[in-house]
Formats: structure tokens, sequence, C-alpha cells
């Protein structure tokens, strides 16, 4: 199939404080390449739990002169920052012909940005990615579904996610865009002597940390686990056998990370608060040709079911979790034909292509 052409003439303009990532720019690069003229208008300085002291924006090569940096209050606050230079201002020097503000429709730079767009009469699409119905003060509950009654389009980022939206009253088109896969090299696996699990994200508990090292400790055949990330846990895990750190990583470099590993464990554990929205380090274990473990948690079975790609333990099922990863200890040719699956699943779904072409499919409706 080839990539969807944008309408004619397509101007957009996009809020988004994750693309102050190179990474996360990848899409909007792929939607440039197809003749859409846009800009991202980002956070002119921002902060993530691997970046406490915070960082400015970085471009990629492609959108040089694309990122329109802006300051804002709240560096850091996914939800809670807001922009201090006006938005009614810059839609007016922009002029675009329609706005994606890739962030929550409960958001308070979603609301602002929202507002201005209703304002100027120009039509804007949100992102959901949320995918619990969890309580809410009133006033966020309110502004949501002003949000959304008024948004054209919705993003959603699962299948969660659009019964969500739809449920909290979004009137325009919602459909799933994925995150997709950054652009990697494909990279040579390593060869290890030790059967290696690894865990890659924020090191808390709700990732199911002590989960994986009690079900590493129950197996019969060693395994080393690898953890790559920062977090609150690190100094536990530091005093743990056979179970290594690796911080500050770029993720430009994850795919070389990945090629350490024989499978990704993804034990995610759900909160009153937070479930797994989707669990990018799954898509990104399968691009890269590797078997993953995980807990039916929130949206992981919706990622991994169907395609032969990995393995589904319940929540909490510590044995489960323990056999399922001396399964593939054990079997050098079912982790290869899972990796295998796990590659031609991404490729139908997951690459930077195919989030373009939903996304620009979104847009044009």
């Amino acid at each position: 199939m080839s990539p969807a052409s944008p309408p004619s003439g397509l101007d957009l303009l996009v809020v988004s404080h994750p693309c102050v990532r190179p990474v996360n720019q990848e899409i909007y690069a792929e939607l440039k390449s197809r003749g859409v003229d846009l800009k991202i208008v980002v956070p002119s300085h921002w902060k993530d739990p691997y970046s406490p002291d915070g960082f400015s924006p970085e471009a990629l090569s492609s959108l040089q002169g694309q990122l329109l940096p802006r300051t804002i209050l709240g560096a850091g606050r996914q939800q809670r920052h807001c922009y201090l230079s006006s938005p009614r201002k810059i839609l007016c020097e922009q002029r675009p012909a329609v706005v994606f503000i890739e962030q929550e429709p409960f958001s308070v730079a979603g609301l602002q940005w929202a507002w201005a767009c209703v304002r100027r009469g120009i039509p804007f699409g949100v992102q959901a990615a949320e995918n619990l119905d969890r309580s809410m003060p009133w006033p966020l509950r309110k502004w949501r579904h002003w949000v959304l009654a008024r948004a054209s389009f919705v993003a959603a980022r699962s299948q969660s996610a659009v019964t969500l939206a739809k449920h909290w009253g979004a009137k325009g088109a919602v459909e799933i865009v994925a995150h997709p896969v950054p652009d990697w090299p494909e990279t040579a696996p390593i060869a290890h002597p030790v059967f290696t699990v690894g865990l890659c994200g924020r090191l808390v508990e709700a990732k199911g940390i002590r989960d994986l090292v009690a079900a590493r400790d129950a197996m019969e055949s060693d395994c080393d686990l690898r953890f790559i990330g920062d977090g609150p846990l690190v100094s536990w895990l530091e005093r743990q056998d056979r179970c290594s750190v690796i911080a500050g990583i770029d993720h430009r470099s994850m795919a070389e990370q990945y090629a350490q590993l024989d499978v990704v464990a993804v034990p995610s554990l759900s909160t009153p608060t937070w479930t797994e929205q989707f669990g990018r380090v799954i898509v990104e274990a399968m691009a890269c040709g590797l078997p993953v473990v995980a807990y039916r948690s929130g949206e992981i079975p919706w990622v991994i079911e169907g395609s032969d790609a990995g393995i589904l333990v319940d929540e909490g099922d510590v044995a489960g979790l323990s056999a399922a990863l001396q399964s593939l200890a054990n079997d050098a040719a079912l982790r290869a034909s899972l990796g295998v699956a796990g590659r031609q699943r991404v490729a139908e779904r997951y690459t930077v292509k195919a989030s373009a072409s939903a996304l620009l499919a979104l847009i044009s409706r």
C-alpha cells in the first residue's frame, strides 16, 4: 500500500511536549517528507526523571527550523504545564489549516490550545492515551468534556483509549494512531554465555521489578537480569545478585541495548491511578526481534495478542512469569520464532510510516 498523501496545501501546527526529544519527532518528519507543511510548538525547557535539571529541545536534522520553542510554566508536568506565550498569538502568526494538540484533553495545555483554536475557528485534534476511567476533580472532567466535544478528531493510542474518549464526549472522528517504533538500523545480536532478560524504562514499583527478580530467582537455570533505566529502585536492584543497572542511555542507542538481551520482560502492575497505556518498550523489543514476556495488564494484551510475538501471564503471577522465562531459556528456536513474528507485527502496524499514514488519514477526514 502506498503512503497516504496529504490534502492539497495541508498546513499543520502541532503542539507537543514529547517533541522536545528527537525520537518523538520522527512521525512529523515523515509527514513533512510527504508534503505536509508543518510547525511544531514545543516547550523551550523541559524536565523528566532522567534529566531532572532540565534540557532544551533538539530537532531532527530534517526538521531544522520547524520547531517553535515557547516559554512554559511547569516544566516536567505532563498534564499540568501551560504556555506563557499566547497560543492565540501563535495561531495568528502561523495561520495553520489544522492543529494537532498532542496532549490529553484534560491537560492544562490541551484546554489552553483548544480554547485558542475555537476562538480562531481552526479545526483541531487531541491525543488520547488515557485508558483508565479514574476519578478526577469536577473541573478536570468538565474541561475534558468541553475539549472532546469540540475536537474534530482524536488520535487514540489504544482501543481502550478509543472507547473512553467516546464515553467522555468525543464528537469527531476517533481512531487509533499507535506510537511508532523509531527507524533504528538493524543491529546484530551480541552473543553472551548466560540467558539474559531485560527490563527497560522507569525503575519503579509499578513496573513489576520485584516480581521479575523473584521470578528469576525461582528459575532452574542461570539467568542474568539487565535493567535499562533509572528510578527509585536502583539502590535495591544493585544489592540483588546478577542484576545490572544501566542508566543514562540515549534513546537513539537503545537498539544496541536490546541486542544484548535474549528476552524483554514487561511485568507491569496496575495501580488505582495508572495502568500500562501502551507499553512502547514492547513494540521496540519486537522490532529488534526479541520475544516479550509480560503481564496481562492495561493495554499489554492488546499490543501482544494475535501477534505470536510473546507470552502473556496473569498479572501478579510470579510463578507463571518464572515458568514463561524458563521455557524461553530452554528453547532458542522458540525465542527465534517469536522474534520473527514480532518483527512482522511491527512492520504491519508500528513503523513510523504506518503511524504517519494513520494520523494523516485521520486529519484528512
